[in-house]
Parts: structure tokens; C-alpha cells; sequence
């Protein structure tokens, strides 16, 4: 809220959130402008303050940012490979075990097209065109599928038996 003032007295516009109760003494989060209003000769006559109630912005946010900590809590106490993925195969989230098994870390994987990193080619390495990929069907078709003799390509080149289980969200 300082800053916001002073920079509204230096003539700029000045933002910031915070918390507050209103004179009812109900406890609201507040998106606030605070905003100089010139006189007809240029200087500063007033500040003029607007505020606009985001409580339940901000109740939303913190229920998606306990969830987001209960689906990672979820996927990294097993030792099965997770992984998501965008409509474009990109991968949008993976646990610990599964980048491990790929012989990657975790950064190394998001926002990188999992089929061309993990699935490009079949055991016996000949190419594995995406459109014929299980998994990107599974994505286009709005169906899940279900593979036990797959394999899936690891960092360092090297393949292993993969079975896994991919369904749209």
C-alpha cells in the first residue's frame, strides 16, 4: 500500500492487494488503483483510490493451490511413473519416479513432447509415428487405452518393458 501511494504522489498509478475488514468488520481481499488526479495546471490535487473486493479470487487460487499440493503429494508417494500431458503432447507434469525411470529430471521433461523424447520408436527401434501411438490416440479420441508390451526409450538411448494405462482428463 506504500508503494502504491508513493507512486501515485510521484504521478504514476499504483496497485497493490491486501487484506482488510470492511466497516461492517467483514474480512474482504481487495484489489486496489490508486490513481493521481491532476489539477488543470498539471499538479497533483488528489489521489484517488479504487477497490474492488477479490475475496473469492482469492479463495479460489488457495483451494487450486491445495489441490495442486495434493496431487503432487498423491503422485510422488507411489513408485509408478505419472505423467501428463497438453493437447500437443507436451508434458505438463511428471512425478519423481517416472522422470527417474526415463532417466531424466523433472525440468528437464515439462514442456517437452513426450513422444518424441520417450515413445518415438518401437523395440526393435524402427520409427513410431505419432499417429499411431496409443497414447496419442488415446489423447485425440477421447478414450483411454490399455498397453502391456510397449516400451518406452530412456535418456541415455536405451529402451524397457513399459505397461502403462493413458486416458484423456
Amino acid at each position: 500500500a506504500s508503494q502504491a501511494l508513493a507512486s501515485a504522489r510521484a504521478g504514476r498509478v499504483g496497485t497493490f492487494q491486501g487484506f482488510a475488514r470492511t466497516a461492517k468488520g467483514t474480512p474482504k481481499w481487495w484489489d486496489v488503483v490508486v490513481t493521481p488526479v491532476f489539477d488543470g495546471n498539471g499538479n497533483i490535487e488528489r489521489l484517488l483510490s479504487i477497490s474492488r473486493d477479490i475475496t473469492a479470487q482469492r479463495r479460489l487460487e488457495q483451494e487450486r493451490e491445495r489441490l495442486l499440493q495434493e496431487r503432487t503429494a498423491l503422485l510422488e508417494s507411489t513408485d509408478e511413473g505419472f505423467y501428463g500431458m497438453d493437447l500437443h503432447g507436451n508434458c505438463t507434469f511428471i512425478n519423481k519416479a517416472g522422470a527417474e525411470m526415463l532417466g531424466y529430471a523433472v525440468d528437464e521433461l515439462l514442456g517437452k513432447n513426450m513422444h518424441y523424447l520417450i515413445h518415438h520408436s518401437h523395440a526393435d527401434g524402427s520409427p513410431y509415428a505419432e499417429e499411431d501411438c496409443p497414447i496419442f490416440r488415446a489423447m485425440k479420441s477421447e478414450q483411454g487405452s490399455r498397453l502391456d508390451n510397449d516400451v518406452f526409450w530412456r535418456k541415455d538411448g536405451s529402451c524397457f518393458p513399459a505397461e502403462y494405462s493413458s486416458h484423456p482428463l
